[in-house]
């Protein structure tokens, strides 16, 4: 029996044990990448747990020696340099304040038509922008409206010694705040005669300068002399300790940061990437004995009257900043990456068995953002602001790779390496809470703060809403500009139609929280006797009320809400809609996925389930839809329109059929499988062979 089922099956068996053979040996030898193994663009997680196991890893040493003084504690002369960037930010900040205060009152008059005095030459005085001058009142009541938590300067302890060492006046003390006023209108008053006067180039060069040197004086020694004078500060000069202190300062890398976001290897180019983990001072200290064998001791004291063990600790503290300070000037901080690269390279050629060639440190923006949020999973609303932006010029920096030139492999390679780890990035954004919780942040989150934070929704706003709208048809027909399919495919990679969901959602939110539409916004000062026209299509908001005058908040040619509700996309699809629109059986069966053409009671169930999450104008009414299979790519294509009733509503639908359809495939593939074998078995011969061959083994019993 045996020998008449080979011979009749046996030149097919021996053919299948070939073919088998030689599908083992290629997939072993994997010639050319066919099945895989060529670039890795993904994050290796086990030479990422690997290299965080090391720690902290020193490459950069510095041993210095350093002398301070009590009195430089106190006046903590180690942040003159410091002081000094700090007090020129400040004071461009200030001018850039009483600026922005001269044009909107050049604004206010406009609005209320006040006469305009005579036109004056110079960079914010053309025929568009009339010089007009601002009352000291009113200016000095605009500074009192400042928040403390949104001043770049005014609440600043150092802003009134710039302004007192600026115009040569006493420092006003912290009680004295209508002298700081004062001269605060000063350099209002400065900054509107430069505008009237100078060119555009010599405006600008001016607004950018800094701080200026005052009788052989700069700021910073100003500073220290007002601090010298201070009562608190006086007993503590009084203390005389000097101090040499010797030690060390050791840089390199915190292996602990990186993560699968920062940390990319290329196999097939054999280069490290990290971004956002770079060399840093790691420890900084003075030993007991500096050199023991010749009995140099790491810390000395030169002079000491008054003094105690506080201010010793205090004196050696410092001791050791100034080392820091000292090791940087030095360059450890360049040494240290440079060993660190050699380092890297060797454990990871160790570690993967491979040759490493290059380790980048990729210093971006966006990876130090980012690893502070990941940190505590809590993107706040500045952080936000910057990501709304940086994440823009991410993208157009991928785009901007020249894959057209000689090196177009690498540059691509390099294109995709980077698009990947921005995608990660995203990912785990997306995981991260926006403000407070439940709320997650996503591609909007930023917008819609912006918008209602006032609760007024203007023209200008609702052109950022709508230009924040994508197109369904171009997503989902595959009509993108190359921006925008970056742009898409980095958000939502893991949820194609979730742009639909968060637009939604945002528009929602800025439904609720929206006041008034109008056309533009304006704030502006009118006397107490002030007549609000109630007729006219302006809204008038009262902010403020000073002696003689009130401030009004204008929305111009006011609108309806309903044009915000309209900017929503005319069919809503749920977050996780996969997993919630998902049945236990599914909604297609074989008999009609085999067919080129079907409609039926499992489409209008997938509608119905689709409606739920929809409002009753979104609704989609139809009773019978009929698909078709596409000739082009085997996908499914809704022939009945009149239903619908905006294209966005079909082609939404028809990719949520697709996706349940080809799951359908996917699950009855096996089924289809199990009853070819079920029928085959049927056939006598076969059954009999196998009979045959089961008496063989087992025996007749």
């Amino acid at each position: 029996m045996f020998w008449s089922f080979f011979i009749k099956y046996g030149k097919l068996l021996i053919d299948i044990l070939i073919i088998a053979a030689i599908i083992f040996i290629i997939v072993l030898i994997n010639p050319w990448n066919l099945f895989g193994g060529g670039l890795k663009l993904q994050n290796t997680a086990n030479n990422v747990t690997a290299i965080k196991e090391i720690g902290q890893l020193i490459t950069a040493e510095y041993y210095g020696e350093a002398i301070a003084t009590y009195d430089q504690t106190v006046l903590k002369l180690i942040e003159e340099e410091d002081i000094s960037d700090q007090a020129n930010d400040i004071f461009r900040d200030m001018k850039q304040y009483v600026l922005d205060v001269h044009l909107e009152g050049l604004k206010e008059k406009d609005i209320l038509g006040e006469p305009q005095e005579e036109k004056k030459k110079g960079f914010f005085s053309f025929n568009w922008l009339p010089w007009v001058s601002k009352p000291k009142k009113d200016f000095k009541e605009k500074l009192k409206d400042i928040p403390q938590t949104d001043s770049l300067f005014y609440h600043k302890p150092m802003s009134p010694e710039i302004l007192g060492f600026y115009f040569d006046k006493r420092v006003p003390t912290s009680t004295d705040k209508n002298r700081y006023r004062n001269l605060l209108w000063s350099l209002f008053q400065e900054v509107k005669a430069k505008s009237q006067e100078l060119n555009e180039a010599a405006f600008n060069e001016y607004m950018l300068s800094d701080l200026p040197i005052k009788e052989g004086k700069v700021f910073s020694e100003f500073h220290y002399n007002i601090k010298k004078k201070d009562k608190d500060i006086k007993k503590e000069l009084k203390t005389d300790l000097a101090i040499i202190g010797r030690g060390w300062v050791k840089a390199g890398i915190d292996f602990g940061e990186l993560n699968d976001q920062n940390f990319v290897y290329d196999e097939k180019h054999q280069i490290i990437h990290i971004y956002g983990v770079y060399p840093k001072i790691l420890a900084k200290d003075i030993n007991p004995w500096f050199i023991p064998e010749k009995q140099i001791p790491g810390f000395q004291i030169l002079e000491a009257r008054n003094a105690n063990f506080e201010h010793a600790k205090v004196v050696k503290q410092y001791c050791i900043d100034k080392l820091e300070k000292m090791a940087l000037k030095a360059g450890i901080i360049e040494q240290a990456e440079r060993q660190s690269k050699e380092t890297i390279k060797n454990f990871m050629a160790l570690l993967t068995g491979n040759e490493i060639k290059e380790v980048h440190f990729h210093h971006d923006t966006i990876s130090r953002i980012t690893n502070q949020i990941f940190d505590d999973k809590f993107v706040s609303f500045e952080e936000a602001k910057l990501l709304d932006s940086i994440i823009p010029g991410e993208i157009e920096h991928i785009l901007a790779i020249d894959t057209a030139t000689e090196q177009w492999l690498t540059n691509q390679k390099n294109k995709e390496l980077k698009q990947a780890r921005l995608q990660n990035i995203i990912r785990e954004l997306k995981k991260c809470y926006y403000q407070k919780r439940p709320t997650t942040y996503n591609r909007l989150s930023y917008l819609t703060t912006a918008v209602i934070a006032d609760n007024i929704v203007t023209a200008s706003e609702i052109a950022q809403l709508t230009e924040a709208k994508w197109s369904i048809e171009n997503i989902l027909m595959d009509n993108m500009n190359d921006s925008l399919a970056l742009m898409h495919a980095t958000w939502y990679t893991d949820s194609t139609l979730a742009f639909i969901t968060n637009y939604n959602t945002m528009i929602d939110r800025i439904y609720d929280k929206t006041d008034i539409v109008g056309q533009s916004v304006n704030d502006t000062l009118v006397d107490t006797d002030f007549s609000i026209d109630t007729t006219a299509t302006k809204k008038y908001y009262q902010i403020g009320v000073y002696e003689n005058k009130i401030k009004y908040r204008i929305v111009e040619d006011t609108l309806s809400k309903d044009a915000i509700q309209k900017l929503k996309y005319s069919i809503n699809v749920p977050k996780n809609w996969k997993e919630k629109l998902a049945t236990q059986k599914g909604y297609f069966k074989r008999k009609e996925i085999r067919n080129a053409e079907f409609s039926g009671d499992s489409i209008r169930k997938l509608i119905n389930n689709l409606n739920a999450f929809n409002s009753s104008i979104n609704q989609i009414d139809c009773d019978s839809v009929t698909l078709t299979r596409s000739n082009d790519d085997d996908s499914w294509v809704i022939q009945n329109d009149p239903c619908f009733s905006n294209e966005d509503q079909k082609l939404v639908l028809q990719y949520i059929l697709n996706h349940f359809i080809t799951k359908s495939q996917e699950f009855n593939w096996f089924s289809t499988s199990s009853k070819k074998v079920k029928n085959n078995l049927s056939d006598v011969n076969i059954r009999d062979n196998l009979k045959d061959v089961k008496d063989m083994v087992f025996g007749n019993n």
